[in-house]
């Protein structure tokens, strides 16, 4: 949820300043140090410049160009704002003296945010690890349990740091031991043979709660349908049907073959959807059996609210062995 939010957010910033390119994953988090950084570049070096003058504009420079690099998660945000915390701190030392009145809009303050609000994202992600615990066989649960356990503290310490950049470095451990126990719920989180759905909706770990497949003969339509509930009562939805699966295979997702939605909401605000974009994405059936019951498919799509924008579907997974129905007639 909360990766969808950023996304949004990051949609409202570049619109509110369109000069700015966002590269790190969480823009909420950083966007106000990038900005004010960006507004001292284009204001505060006016040549003639002293040594101090020097100094501060290339830290700026550096710390922009680091902000610019692609990010390839949260652990890459964190080692970025540390080294930034790092540059900024030796040139900008009246500022991070403790008492010193800076600016308005002050470096320190804004990396130390930075930092918290990725800590909270790297929480979020521990927090749909946490929730996909109940599909991990109980022999499982405590080597994924360990790496959660390591994050916590990691995240306690980096609560309790006393500068930015010590704060950053403890949130990167804390999201790379989140990986690395979402790489375990991903390898064992088939809950022992039941019923689960397995995606990313915008690079975020989906791992459902309740999976269900329905078959309808009519038309061979293969309907699939995964859902979780997280921890602040957030419900969320992935929907697909696709007409005309007659066996294993691939089939594309076409404006006449296939409907599905991404659904997002909290009781009792009204939800969000999501709805398939025609023509993107793939169904790829691998079992099709209705009488044991046994549907597994990998899947991908993107969905689109007129409002809200795009949401992609990716890297998603679904099988289910014990809850799936075949009825007559057609499925849509």
């Amino acid at each position: 949820m909360r990766r969808i939010a950023l996304a949004l957010a990051a949609a409202a910033l570049a619109a509110l300043f369109a000069d700015t390119t966002f590269a790190v994953t969480d823009v909420e988090s950083f966007g106000p140090l990038q900005m004010e950084l960006e507004h001292r570049q284009q204001n505060d070096f006016a040549p003639p410049l002293d040594r101090t003058g020097r100094k501060q504009q290339k830290a700026v420079d550096k710390s922009l160009a680091l902000l610019a690099k692609p990010s390839s998660g949260f652990a890459k945000d964190a080692a970025t704002g540390r080294k930034i915390a790092g540059v900024l701190q030796k040139a900008f030392r009246d500022e991070f003296a403790a008492g010193a009145p800076g600016k308005t809009a002050d470096l320190p303050p804004l990396l130390d945010a930075a930092a918290v609000g990725l800590a909270g994202s790297v929480r979020d992600d521990l927090n749909r690890v946490v929730d996909g615990l109940a599909l991990v066989p109980e022999n499982k649960v405590g080597k994924i349990q360990k790496q959660l356990d390591k994050a916590d503290a990691s995240l306690s310490a980096a609560d309790a740091a006393t500068t930015p950049k010590k704060r950053f470095a403890k949130v990167g451990k804390a999201a790379k031991l989140a990986a690395k126990a979402q790489k375990l719920l991903d390898r064992f989180g088939d809950g022992g043979g039941g019923d689960r759905m397995t995606a990313r909706v915008n690079g975020a770990a989906f791992v459902s709660t309740v999976a269900q497949a329905e078959y309808a003969t009519g038309d061979f339509t293969l309907q699939i349908f995964g859902s979780r509930t997280l921890g602040d009562g957030t419900v969320e939805t992935i929907f697909l049907a696709v007409r005309g699966v007659t066996g294993t295979g691939p089939y594309a997702l076409t404006p006449e073959n296939s409907m599905g939605y991404f659904e997002t909401g909290r009781f009792p605000a009204p939800a969000t959807t999501y709805t398939l974009v025609p023509g993107t994405g793939i169904l790829d059936v691998q079992v099709l059996d209705t009488s044991t019951p046994h549907v597994r498919a990998t899947f991908a799509f993107d969905a689109m609210h007129d409002v809200e924008g795009l949401v992609e579907i990716t890297d998603g997974v679904h099988d289910v062995t014990t809850d799936v129905s075949v009825r007559g007639g057609n499925g849509f």
